[in-house]
């Protein structure tokens, strides 16, 4: 049993090569190991991969070793697959966000036993180990149930039988937690948007957290596509043994591979429950996310909305500060003109050199006035050939 608390093997390639070595591990299964090397940047959650092999015919040079309980005459299958274990500690699973207890791992699996001695070889490779509680008994033959025997070929077909039931039960033990877990973060959060009276605001960072919790939702379901995508073939593999004409055990274990078919068949049906409550569970994030998405639009509207009545009631005070200026603006010129030494009014005699004049009074009447009727009538037309460029200009361009 390899395990780790990453995702490297905590393993030498020297102890790694005598290992395969001394069990004749074929190279097909290092696929699967390459999920836990150390430069690999692969989550292997959307892998799957299974591969089996008979060998019953005349064993090849090299291969009998009955010292070694080895005749030669073998099946051999290699596979992986996912499940929830709380043995890992994820920094990405182990989130003030996302609390739940555990994380999804890969399990890779190698298989091999020996159809006239009995010999039964386990290679189980997860993270952090933790598997030895379901498999040690099955797999090392002491211990455990006394109904598990190794006295027999036969008996250690069956017993091998039983550690694959146990796996796939493990593969799909806790994903109801998981998924319940992700549930109840989603209606914490997304909850108090679904009331009338809802006063809650939603950010982007709601949006991201949003997004995170599909992710995982998503990436739930592959994983279990991808067990359930092991399971079927698993199947076949040991049911085409019993119709093998090499396989002696087949008559000894064909009740046994029966009952085992209808056993992965019962967790397959339970694999299938969990994609649909999976599938189920992203449709609503993906529901609740819209929702806050159109709140935050409609809570920007409605912010827009007062920004637009705010600036048209700037632009009506503008428009009056406007109306008035032009109004004095010819006039303040036509003062400020006069005022110059360009234009002097002076009567003849000094007693009437303080009074008012008339005549410089009356020349700014003959210039400001005109000047502002000109002034207001320009500003008029031009306003005027403005709206009507506005309203008859192309579809399609603002203007």
């Amino acid at each position: 049993m390899a395990s780790t608390q990453t995702c490297s093997l905590q393993i030498t390639k020297r102890m790694l090569v005598r290992i395969f070595t001394h069990h004749q591990v074929p190279m097909q299964h290092m696929n699967l190991l390459f999920l836990f090397g150390r430069e690999n940047r692969m989550t292997g959650g959307r892998y799957d991969s299974f591969w089996g092999q008979v060998a019953f015919g005349q064993p090849m040079p090299g291969l009998e070793a009955p010292d070694l309980g080895r005749s030669g005459k073998h099946y051999e299958i290699s596979f992986n697959l996912k499940g929830i274990s709380s043995d890992i500690t994820d920094p990405k699973t182990f989130t003030p966000e996302f609390p739940h207890n555990g994380a999804i791992c890969n399990v890779a699996i190698y298989h091999k036993l020996d159809i006239i001695h009995g010999t039964s070889i386990w290679i189980i490779t997860k993270p952090g180990g933790g598997l030895s509680r379901y498999t040690g008994a099955e797999a090392s033959g002491s211990g455990g149930d006394d109904t598990r025997m190794f006295t027999t070929p036969a008996e250690c077909y069956i017993s091998s039988l039983e550690v694959h039931i146990t796996l796939a039960r493990w593969a799909g033990e806790s994903w109801w937690a998981y998924f319940q877990d992700l549930e109840t973060l989603i209606e914490d959060r997304t909850g108090p948007a679904v009331l009338a009276d809802s006063k809650e605001t939603y950010t982007a960072a709601d949006l991201k957290l949003l997004q995170a919790y599909l992710e995982k939702a998503s990436e739930a379901v592959a994983v279990l596509h991808t067990n359930l995508r092991i399971l079927q073939p698993l199947v076949m593999f040991y049911n085409k043994l019993l119709g093998h004409n090499q396989f002696s055990l087949a008559q000894d274990v064909r009740q046994a591979t029966e009952d085992f078919t209808y056993q992965l068949q019962d967790i397959k049906c339970d694999f299938e429950g969990q994609v649909s409550r999976g599938m189920h569970l992203t449709a609503f994030v993906r529901a609740r996310k819209e929702l806050i998405l159109e709140l935050m639009q409609a809570h920007t509207s409605d912010r827009t909305m007062q920004l637009s009545q705010t600036s048209v009631r700037e632009s009506f005070f503008m428009r009056i500060v406007t109306v008035v200026t032009l109004l004095y603006l010819p006039a303040t010129f036509v003062s400020t003109l006069f005022s110059r030494e360009i234009i002097r009014y002076e009567e003849n005699s000094d007693e009437m050199s303080s009074r008012f004049s008339y005549a410089a009074f009356w020349r700014w009447i003959q210039i400001g006035l005109p000047l502002t009727t000109f002034t207001l009538v320009a500003t008029i037309v031009a306003f005027r050939r403005s709206l009507r460029s506005r309203r008859g200009g192309p579809r399609g361009y603002l203007s």
